[in-house]
């Protein structure tokens, strides 16, 4: 039996941290109306809803039927000068029970499930959305107002968004890496550091390995390392057999 427990934090000292819009409200109605996802919709007979509970849990009935959600961002430019890559927006909207479209201003910027008006119902409560829209794309209005609609289509309930908050941001370099580790043999462990975008980013990792119990520091390891995407940065590392260790592993991007 492998006694090892990996730390794996991903860290950069030379990146902006992201600008992060986050939305816990949002106008709520039932019913289906594709000119919801218009700018100009009146929305005085729309109701508050807290995006983080489904809306059983507030008290709406809605089965078998749709529901839409209307979010109004404003979007500051300064969203771009906390980014080092400045390409695309992310829209990161929880987990909706059970299929979704969303449209920023009138623009679909992502679906997941099948709805019935696709011909076929397939639910997909249980994943994640997380929908991208280029910089460039000409669907954002900077430093004004942008409606963010979402229209859902619940079975059985509960339904609606549910899990966190909405977040919108400008990712940096940092946010597109990820690292994985993997047995390399009798006592070693390959570490893989990945990243999901075209432009290199260079640092240093910095694996220390530690006694599970008392915390002793038993041996740090470092390498420089250059990764894009698919070109991963690989480490491996050798611990003691028959103790119980702890391996962190954080990345600081190299000082511009």
């Amino acid at each position: 039996m492998r006694n090892i427990v990996f730390t794996l934090l991903l860290a950069s000292v030379a990146t902006m941290q992201a600008q992060v819009i986050e939305v816990k409200e949002a106008k709520f109605r039932t019913g289906d109306n594709l000119e919801w996802k218009s700018a100009n919709v009146n929305e005085s007979d729309w109701k508050t809803i807290d995006v983080t509970r489904n809306w059983d849990a507030q008290g709406v009935r809605c089965n078998n039927s749709y529901a839409w959600y209307r979010v109004h961002l404003q979007m500051p430019r300064t969203m771009l000068e906390s980014s080092d890559i400045k390409e695309n927006v992310i829209f990161d909207l929880a987990q909706i029970d059970d299929t979704d479209e969303a449209y920023l201003n009138g623009h679909l910027i992502g679906k997941t499930g099948q709805q019935p008006h696709d011909g076929q119902y397939r639910s997909a409560w249980e994943r994640h959305r997380h929908y991208v829209v280029k910089v460039n794309s000409g669907w954002i209005n900077w430093d004004g107002d942008n409606i963010l609609s979402i229209r859902v289509y619940n079975a059985g309930e509960p339904g609606g968004i549910f899990g966190d908050r909405l977040r919108i941001y400008v990712p940096s370099r940092v946010d597109g890496l990820s690292m994985r580790h993997s047995e390399a043999g009798k006592c070693r462990y390959e570490l893989e550091l990945r990243s999901q975008y075209k432009e290199a980013m260079s640092g240093v990792i910095t694996a220390k390995i530690q006694d599970f119990e008392t915390g002793e520091i038993l041996k740090t390891i470092q390498k420089k390392v250059s990764v894009k995407d698919g070109k991963p940065a690989k480490m491996e590392l050798a611990y003691d057999e028959g103790r119980c260790v702890r391996i962190n592993t954080p990345f600081e991007e190299a000082k511009s």
